[in-house]
């Protein structure tokens, strides 16, 4: 079960990075995606916690926000320490090993055969959590009498959505299956 189209949301920058070499797409996803998610999940965290005290006239579509937003922020924090720690070093070592002539046997994502289930049901939970935010804030929609912050707030759940979508699309469309793609590389080199 797929959690994105196969298309890309229509935001996916303009690198082509089904052909650019997985380390910059790695370093790219770990560093410079990661640091602003993290950025961006603070910020969020904090904004909405002052609507949900000063915002009372939108109390009905903030009930329950800032809880989903609480659990997705820690489900993708942890989500993001497992990738950086574990799963992109470990294709990053496979990718060395190839260019070095030396291939390594299997995929390296066989070792994550359930870890990497588990990181795309990760995926998959995370686009549930973006799917309740938007019904619950009727797809980001203003309500009349809305202040400055909640519009802010809106906005930066968008922007953070689309991001996201993007970002999931990049691992699961794009790095994945050229990680599993190494196997067949190294067995051809053997």
């Amino acid at each position: 079960m797929a959690l994105v189209d196969v298309n890309p949301p229509i935001s996916v920058s303009d690198r082509d990075w089904t052909t650019a070499p997985i380390q910059e797409l790695i370093q790219y996803l770990s560093v410079d995606e990661h640091n602003w998610f993290r950025q961006e999940l603070s910020d969020i965290t904090r904004d909405l916690q002052a609507l949900v005290e000063t915002n009372v006239t939108a109390l009905h579509v903030l009930a329950h926000l800032p809880e989903v937003f609480a659990q997705l922020s820690h489900d993708l924090e942890v989500h993001m320490f497992h990738e950086e720690k574990e799963l992109f070093p470990v294709i990053e070592r496979y990718v060395a090993a190839a260019d070095a002539g030396m291939p390594l046997k299997g995929s390296p994502l066989s070792a994550f055969g359930g870890p990497l289930r588990v990181m795309e049901h990760e995926h998959e939970t995370a686009g549930a959590a973006l799917r309740l935010m938007r019904e619950f804030t009727h797809n980001y929609t203003l309500p009349a009498d809305s202040s400055a912050e909640y519009a802010q707030a809106m906005s930066k759940l968008m922007a953070l959505e689309d991001r996201l979508l993007r970002h999931i699309y990049l691992e699961n469309n794009v790095l994945y299956p050229r990680a599993a793609a190494l196997k067949a590389t190294a067995a051809k080199r053997t």
